[in-house]
C-alpha cells in the first residue's frame, strides 16, 4: 500500500505541477498579448499624430506658395493688360514667348468663359461653363 500511495502522490504532484505551469503560462500569454496590443495602439497613435503634423505642414507650404503664385499671377496680369493696351489683337501675340517669360501657361478667356487663345493649344475652345461650373 505504501508503494501505491507514493505513486499516487507522485502522480498528483505531477498533475498539480502541470496545471500550475499551464495556468502561469496562460496568465503570462494573456498579459503579453495585452501589452502588445497597448504597444500597437501607441504606435498607431504616434503614426496618426505624425501624419496629421505632416498634413498641417504641407497645408502651410501650400498656403505660402499659393500666396507667392497669386502675387506672381497678379504681376503677370498687369503685364498682359499693358500688352493688350499696346496691341489688342490676340492673333499677333506670341503666346509661347509669354509662357516662357512668365513660366506658366497664358490663357485668354472670352465673356462666355471659353478659352479663345492660349499657350497650351489643346485648351483652346474649352468652355469653363461646361467643365467647371463653379469657375
Amino acid at each position: 500500500m505504501d508503494r501505491y500511495f507514493r505513486l499516487y502522490l507522485t502522480g498528483v504532484l505531477i498533475c498539480f505541477t502541470l496545471i500550475f505551469s499551464i495556468a502561469i503560462g496562460l496568465f503570462d500569454y494573456n498579459k503579453g498579448q495585452k501589452q502588445m496590443r497597448l504597444n500597437h495602439e501607441k504606435e498607431i497613435d504616434m503614426i496618426g499624430n505624425a501624419v496629421v503634423r505632416s498634413l498641417h505642414t504641407i497645408e502651410k507650404v501650400y498656403n505660402l506658395t499659393d500666396e507667392a503664385i497669386g502675387r506672381e499671377m497678379e504681376e503677370n496680369a498687369e503685364t498682359l493688360v499693358q500688352k493688350y493696351i499696346e496691341n489688342p489683337i490676340f492673333e499677333e501675340w506670341d503666346f509661347e514667348a509669354l509662357k516662357n517669360e512668365f513660366g506658366m501657361d497664358v490663357y485668354v478667356i472670352d465673356d462666355t468663359s471659353t478659352v479663345i487663345h492660349s499657350s497650351f493649344e489643346k485648351d483652346v475652345g474649352m468652355n469653363f461653363k461646361e467643365c467647371c461650373k463653379s469657375f
